[in-house]
């Protein structure tokens, strides 16, 4: 795919996707601080959904041979300085990059400014 139908496609699964992270109620602030309290594990449930979906994912495209898997060396420090740095981030937004966006499109307010 390429071109006007790879950037349709691209804009259709970005819709779904907020569509989806709408539904599951995550672009609501107070349900992404209730997870920080161990109030609401609304969050922990709608990640859990999306990596075991995504792990069905690319086992089909690898097993169809549309993509290749390689596993690479990580660099400790810098997964553990860049979680930190996500960490302090959501917790002072109230929100992850993509439930912000989603939050921005259902027209909240306090998700633009942040």
């Amino acid at each position: 795919m390429t071109g006007t139908i790879a950037l349709f496609a691209a804009l259709l699964m970005g819709f779904a996707f907020g569509v989806l992270l709408h539904r599951g109620r995550v672009t609501s602030c107070d349900v992404i601080e209730n997870q920080f309290r161990l109030k609401d594990f609304t969050v922990l449930k709608v990640m859990l959904t999306a990596i075991v979906v995504g792990g069905v994912g690319v086992l089909v495209l690898v097993d169809t041979g549309n993509a290749k898997y390689a596993v690479k060396d990580a660099n400790l420090l810098g997964v553990a300085l860049g979680a930190a740095l996500f960490g302090v981030g959501m917790v002072v937004y109230g929100y992850c990059p993509g439930t912000g966006l989603a939050a921005i499109a259902t027209g909240s307010l306090h998700a633009l400014v942040g």
